[in-house]
């Protein structure tokens, strides 16, 4: 909108998920999925009819990853709490670092486990910093960072390994 453009030709355009086919739009797909559900009922599908499979009020069962993934995010967010960033951020980039703008917000938000966090920050001021930092803080984990520009992911890749953060591009 901020464009000129309307919602379809963003959706067209801007901000697709992987899983998205060519020319589908996230509203087309939510009607998909809506005429796909109505047909479902109608044709009385077993996967429409309440309490089948799990019975109602019952999680499905969970499996040995989930709960292993589960335990080392546990882990890391107990240690997260104990970090002082302020003292980390200095041990990263120098004695005279401060926190910028929404660094400072938005590294809490992602150290106290909020989510999903938006932080929208001009090129420039520090958005690297919002995954650099916690993984400075606390190893072990995975963080996935999407760079569509090569060069912005090579120098990403020596900042990390000369933070002596394990990466791969």
């Amino acid at each position: 909108m901020q464009a000129g453009h309307g919602t379809h030709v963003a959706g067209m355009i801007y901000a697709r998920e992987l899983r998205q086919a060519p020319g589908q739009t996230m509203g087309r797909q939510d009607m998909f999925r809506q005429v796909s559900q109505d047909w479902h009922r109608f044709l009385q599908f077993a996967s429409t009819i309440q309490g089948f499979g799990i019975k109602a009020g019952m999680k499905r069962p969970r499996s040995e990853w989930e709960h292993i993934g589960r335990e080392v995010q546990l882990r890391r967010f107990k240690q997260m709490c104990y970090v002082n960033m302020h003292r980390k951020l200095k041990e990263l980039i120098g004695e005279k670092a401060e926190f910028r703008g929404l660094q400072e917000k938005t590294i809490h938000a992602i150290i106290t486990g909020q989510s999903p966090i938006v932080s929208i920050i001009a090129t420039g001021q520090g958005k690297s910093l919002l995954f650099m930092l916690p993984a400075y803080c606390v190893s072990g984990g995975t963080i996935v960072v999407i760079v569509p520009l090569c060069l912005l992911q090579e120098d990403l890749e020596r900042r990390c390994k000369e933070a002596r953060i394990e990466c791969v591009q």
